[in-house]
């Protein structure tokens, strides 16, 4: 139980289990590196959706730059110009899509784009469409900001994809879908 009282908005929105699974696979990977077991036979780790390798050299010659110049202070709240611009012209070289930087938000982790992306599409009430199994934190940010999360369960005869017939029963069993 929580020593401070937490919001109703809180009730019901399950721990992201994640966490847990990371802190015994982390477990798991120090007793087989104490074993001697080669790395080929350790804990492959793919339980949070963290990198597999290390910065680029360019973005650490970058940071180490910018914390040698004192270039440390917030910045926009959407991210600096030319980072923004940077992106825009990645996607019209890598896909040919316009985007205006204006267009383009930086954050500090995906998390908290959720949060902002959800806000800004859906309302209190308003219902949306997820496929289960999913990732948990889109189900659980959605249901605190007060949307219905409507599980659409996929399996391997559907390549783990929603399907048309699953949303339209999903329609007319509930109404409408607002996203």
């Amino acid at each position: 139980m929580s020593a401070v009282p937490l919001s109703s908005r809180c009730a019901g929105v399950p721990a992201f289990k994640v966490m847990e699974l990371l802190k015994a696979a982390a477990k798991k990977d120090a007793q087989l590196e104490a074993s001697g077991a080669p790395a080929g036979e350790r804990v492959i780790h793919l339980e949070i959706g963290q990198p597999s390798t290390g910065a680029p050299a360019a973005v650490k010659a970058a940071a180490i730059h910018a914390v040698g110049a004192d270039r440390l202070a917030y910045t926009a709240a959407t991210g600096i110009a030319p980072l923004r611009t940077a992106i825009a012209s990645h996607y019209m070289t890598l896909y040919g899509v316009e985007v205006l930087p204006d267009e383009v938000v930086v954050t500090t982790g995906s998390s908290g784009s959720f949060v902002v992306a959800f806000l800004a599409a859906f309302d209190a009430g308003q219902r949306v469409a997820l496929a289960t199994p999913g990732y948990p934190p889109y189900r659980n940010i959605l249901r605190t900001l007060g949307v219905e999360v409507v599980e659409l369960h996929v399996g391997p005869e559907d390549n783990w994809q929603p399907t048309a017939l699953l949303l339209e029963e999903a329609i007319k069993t509930g109404g409408p879908i607002h996203g």
